[in-house]
């Protein structure tokens, strides 16, 4: 079983940002773009300094182009990460859950009801620690601690000698099966690569809304519209991306029913 990924530092600013409610995310998106645009239209047309901004006129559509289009690829490439992220949480917390399913059904079966009482340890732990510690970047020393102690108890010679050989060689199958399952919710829940993907695309974002300024600048009303089109694609567009930045918390996040669930099949005390 490979060992669970260590925890990452504290968080950055954007962490901080990608960690907002669905509604502060969006006036955030809000904040940014629209103020961007009103900015630059206050610099092209009101400012002291927009006689100097319009002696930059004559920089044609193509630099606007490029712009748009590099930002347009970023992005997608940010959100086909983010959608494969989530994929493989999904993936991860199904394997999770279904072989805690598989070892309760296991151990019934098989006459061993005592492995019941480490495994509903763990699917407890799991569901109410590990996953308020995930939204933190951090695993649960609790939930580790309870695994550790399930696989004590599957591979004790005691069990192995009570059950059948093929049933206990299952149960070791899915002992394992579990601890990888949980590797990888861990592996997904601390990564933050796309970190600096998110400071280049907002960046990206407002060189975008630069450009629009400099291509229209003998048309103020052009100018204003265009941003203004502009900047909310762009909300439309990164919003719900940004909603979906992290697996396991925030608004469309998966959340530990499954674990609930399978805990709660187990009777306390068994």
């Amino acid at each position: 079983m490979p060992p669970p990924p260590k925890a990452l530092p504290e968080g950055t600013v954007i962490d901080t940002w990608l960690g907002l409610p669905a509604a502060a995310l969006l006036a955030s998106l809000v904040g940014l773009f629209a103020g961007g645009a009103a900015v630059m239209a206050w610099l092209a047309l009101r400012s002291p300094v927009r006689e100097r901004v319009r002696s930059l006129t004559g920089i044609t559509e193509s630099v606007f182009a490029s712009a748009a289009v590099l930002f347009s690829l970023l992005a997608g490439f940010l959100a086909s990460d983010i959608a494969d992220r989530n994929h493989r949480a999904w993936r991860a917390v199904n394997a999770e859950a279904g072989a805690i399913a598989s070892l309760f059904a296991l151990g019934r079966s098989s006459g061993a009801p005592e492995i019941d009482r480490p495994l509903k340890a763990y699917a407890e732990a799991v569901a109410s620690d590990e996953w308020r510690e995930m939204a933190r970047h951090r695993h649960s020393p609790q939930a580790e601690a309870a695994l550790h102690a399930l696989m004590r108890q599957a591979s004790d010679p005691g069990l192995a000698a009570k059950i059948p050989p093929p049933v206990h060689a299952a149960i070791l199958s899915a002992v394992l099966r579990l601890g990888e399952a949980r590797a990888d919710r861990l592996a997904v829940a601390l990564d933050r690569t796309a970190r600096i993907q998110w400071l280049s695309v907002l960046v990206l974002g407002l060189v975008t809304q630069l450009t629009i300024t400099l291509v229209h600048l003998e048309y103020p009303r052009a100018h204003i519209a265009a941003a203004a089109v502009f900047a909310l694609a762009v909300i439309v567009a990164l919003w719900p991306i940004a909603l979906q930045e992290t697996p396991f918390s925030g608004t469309l996040g998966i959340t530990a029913e499954a674990f609930r669930r399978e805990a709660a099949r187990i009777a306390p005390g068994e």
